[in-house]
């Protein structure tokens, strides 16, 4: 092998080891952002012991527990009350708004409740923390981030939940719009099958659509962080 071949070798190897490194980065980013189940989730939709799933919320004040070696257990909550006692500890909140109308809250969720409760732990989100600030290299430092699935059928929800936060919250507010629902679960069959189907991509773009003719200003857009990418 001539000294060039063995140069052209060793700069392949380099770029398939960068590569990889760079997929197990983005592999592990996918899979941070994946749904995280409230604790108010968990108690609706009664998920099989054997069923892994992403639990979020706070810890419940006085909830931990340690058992004398590496074992520790504590208590999740996504009450009002919890949200009071973050005031001043929490930098950045990402709370999902999942349905707008109890009548869909109830049918899907298990709790007609829902709309109303995740309106008010949002506004005191805000109040806490205010809108979304960013540093000079584009990494969020603190405020607030407001997840809404996109569902099949459902733009009317959609709608409703993106002109509340114009009016209530402020066009500045920062709003991921997600497409990734699926059928799983209970969805399926003869159960709920007006969302027995995945988000069709002209729904996604009306979602989109909607949000900037209500006057909503910052939408997020997937892409990589400049860090990430020098690593490529």
């Amino acid at each position: 092998m001539t000294r060039k071949q063995k140069r052209l070798a060793s700069i392949a190897t380099i770029l398939v080891v960068i590569g990889g490194a760079a997929a197990l980065v983005l592999t592990a980013l996918s899979d941070s952002v994946a749904y995280f189940h409230s604790p108010s989730d968990i108690v609706a939709k009664a998920p099989a012991q054997s069923q892994r799933i992403r639990l979020g919320g706070l810890v419940e004040e006085g909830s931990v527990v340690r058992d004398g070696s590496q074992h520790v257990s504590f208590k999740v909550t996504d009450s009002l009350e919890s949200v009071e006692l973050m005031q001043g500890i929490v930098d950045i909140y990402m709370p999902d708004f999942k349905y707008w109308s109890a009548e869909r809250s109830k049918t899907y969720m298990m709790a007609a409740d829902y709309p109303g409760a995740a309106r008010a732990a949002i506004k005191m989100m805000h109040e806490q923390v205010g809108p979304l600030v960013f540093d000079e290299s584009g990494l969020a430092q603190r405020g607030l981030l407001i997840r809404h699935l996109v569902m099949p059928g459902n733009l009317d929800e959609s709608r409703a939940i993106l002109k509340w936060i114009v009016d209530e919250i402020g066009p500045d507010t920062y709003v991921n719009l997600m497409n990734q629902y699926y059928p799983a679960g209970k969805v399926g069959g003869e159960r709920f099958p007006e969302i027995n189907r995945s988000l069709s991509s002209a729904e996604f773009e009306e979602a989109q659509t909607i949000a900037r003719e209500l006057g909503l200003r910052r939408l997020d857009e997937r892409r990589p962080h400049r860090r990430l990418l020098r690593m490529v």
